[in-house]
């Protein structure tokens, strides 16, 4: 009995030394006609290995993704990609704006392994060039309405300045790539022709107006006003001077003892200057008031009070 069993235990150990052997070897054996103890090679686990030709790039270009496996029998990619890929080969990634990752994940018998690789994007800056016109149309004297078209490339912005109080941006004060800066000009009464500006970034756009002839002043005065109490009053109608539009004139008192000019002293077209007459305690008396205007016009009012009674 003991050298069957020394027997059964050598042919135990030699079974046991083979399957081991075998296993080292890859080439696993069944248990099937196998005396006992049965030794039975796990499936080795698979192995990926993804790789980027280049992991950092600038927006709007490319790299290759390739990868190689074993002990596989398929492969599924995610995040930044998807599908079934083959368990070794190569793929583009076509035109990338951002950073993507890529995973692929490999299965085999022995399970599942997965890889993963980054491919950072820099975003490109791009160089801006920005077409707008040297001037616009001249501008007719009583002002009106214009627009800039402004062209430049994709992703660049711009900034339109108006650089004159006479010049004010209605819409188009900021823009990307191409657009319109519509403005308008005030009147010119400057009596001379005006050149002010837009800035559009780096770019000025110069704005010419031509100026708006002088007006033919004429002017009337009554030679008296009505009279006034001889308590004296403030009067805001008592004189009116008749003026072309856009003609100045200037009132001033010639008998400031008795006439002051409190309000409206001076104006453009008709209008009438505020009077103050002073009290009177003495016998009636007669007032003046210079109404002067453009083109050397002058003229004097009579002012009349009544006598203190």
């Amino acid at each position: 009995m003991n050298k069957s069993f020394s027997l059964w235990a050598l042919v135990a150990l030699i079974v046991l030394s083979l399957a081991l052997v075998a296993c080292g070897g890859g080439e696993c054996k069944g248990c099937k006609d196998t005396p006992p103890p049965c030794v039975t090679c796990p499936s080795p686990a698979p192995t990926v290995d993804l790789t980027a030709d280049a992991t950092n790039i600038a927006a709007g270009e490319s790299t290759v993704l390739r990868w190689t496996s074993s002990n596989a029998t398929s492969c599924s990619a995610s995040d930044g990609w998807s599908g079934v890929k083959a368990t070794a080969g190569s793929e583009s990634t076509g035109a990338l704006a951002s950073t993507r990752t890529y995973t692929l994940t490999c299965t085999g018998s022995g399970g599942s392994t997965a890889d993963s690789v980054t491919v950072v994007v820099t975003p490109v800056t791009p160089v801006c060039n920005y077409n707008v016109p040297d001037s616009t149309p001249a501008f007719e004297c009583a002002g009106g309405n214009g627009s800039i078209v402004v062209g430049s490339n994709s992703g660049c912005s711009w900034t339109a300045t108006s650089h004159e109080s006479w010049i004010t941006i209605v819409s188009g004060h900021t823009g990307s790539a191409n657009g319109t800066v519509t403005f308008t000009v005030a009147n010119n009464a400057t009596g001379a022709t005006r050149t002010g500006s837009i800035t559009i970034e780096n770019k000025m756009v110069l704005v010419t107006q031509t100026a708006c002839p002088a007006p033919t002043c004429n002017y009337s005065v009554p030679p008296e006003t009505p009279e006034f109490s001889w308590k004296g009053a403030t009067s805001n109608g008592s004189l009116v001077i008749g003026a072309t539009a856009g003609c100045s004139w200037t009132a001033a008192s010639l008998t400031p003892g008795m006439i002051a000019i409190v309000g409206n002293a001076s104006g453009v077209g008709t209008g009438s200057p505020q009077l103050t007459v002073a009290g009177n305690d003495g016998a009636a008396r007669v007032g003046k008031v210079r109404v002067t205007g453009e083109g050397g016009f002058s003229a004097e009012v009579k002012v009349p009070q009544e006598a203190h009674p």
